[in-house]
């Protein structure tokens, strides 16, 4: 009880607090729960290591920035850009994130791929500014897909997915913050349905990565146009760039699940015999009009 506390509180609390400490510290708390959360010593130690050197990056560049002792902005921006990537697992500082995903259970997978994420991408948004965030989000997103292309595994398409959409939502910090937080709750809303689903031939499974390539009118479609719609003001050619890899992405995930519905055609007309996959259904159908109408 205590290990989840900490990880549902910590977001809640980075997002009111002023006190660069007191930040960090709640970062570090959330990181400490979610090690009990895990209950496994190889990833336990390795996900401690990981944290901890980035943490030391990150409190590096709050100390000097704090006092007004940076002997170069840049070299400590790139520090602080390390620091956060190598927190959150993105491209190139990811394969920890791999390690660890592929291993650990589906209630620590699904907190590693998204409240575990929150504290880092609010820092993201203080220090946007840094010339590097921008070239290593960009990164996250290319990388991320072409990784994507050299694998058939669900549970290795979802962890690069989420490096892929980390990539998206560092892009919004630097814009409204309603505009990242509508991403990230569809995002969330997402993987809630999905992971549950990672080991079964449901209907489930494809909705779910479809949605999450941007298909529509699924909810992910959605949050992609919102996302597209606040980068178009910003730059029209990163937005396309964008867009062209989102494409990508949805071939990829056909050419994974295209051979696996040949195989078993009956599922598609089984779509509606499950309870779970009704609710995540009509929520991928339902509350994209809603969002029509905000």
């Amino acid at each position: 009880m205590f290990p989840i506390t900490l990880i549902l509180f910590s977001p809640f609390l980075v997002l009111s607090l002023e006190s660069w400490l007191l930040l960090w510290m709640v970062i570090e708390l959330s990181s400490v729960g979610f090690i009990l959360f895990m209950k496994s010593m190889e990833e336990s130690v390795i996900y401690f290591l990981t944290q901890t050197f980035g943490s030391i990056l990150i409190l590096y560049h709050l100390v000097f920035w704090k006092e007004n002792l940076l002997v170069s902005f840049s070299i400590s921006s790139l520090i602080l850009s390390i620091g956060l990537f190598l927190k959150m697992g993105l491209i190139p500082l990811h394969q920890w994130f791999l390690n660890i995903g592929s291993k650990i259970k589906k209630s620590p997978f699904f907190v590693l791929m998204t409240i575990q994420k929150v504290a880092p991408l609010f820092l993201f948004k203080l220090f946007f500014k840094s010339f590097s965030f921008p070239f290593f989000a960009i990164m996250s997103v290319v990388f991320g897909v072409f990784f994507q292309m050299s694998t058939f595994n669900l549970k290795e398409l979802l962890l690069y997915s989420s490096i892929v959409n980390m990539g998206w939502m560092i892009f919004l910090t630097s814009f409204h913050i309603s505009s990242l937080f509508l991403y990230f709750f569809i995002y969330t809303t997402i993987l809630l349905f999905l992971i549950p689903q990672m080991k079964s031939d449901s209907m489930t499974i494809l909705l779910g990565f479809m949605s999450l390539a941007g298909i529509p009118p699924l909810l992910g479609f959605f949050m992609k146009l919102i996302a597209l719609k606040t980068f178009s003001c910003w730059s029209e050619f990163w937005s396309i760039i964008l867009l062209i890899f989102s494409v990508i992405n949805v071939l990829i995930y056909f050419r994974v699940f295209f051979p696996k519905s040949l195989k078993t055609p009956e599922k598609i007309f089984q779509i509606f015999s499950n309870k779970f996959e009704k609710v995540f259904i009509f929520s991928h159908i339902s509350f994209p009009f809603f969002l029509i109408f905000l």
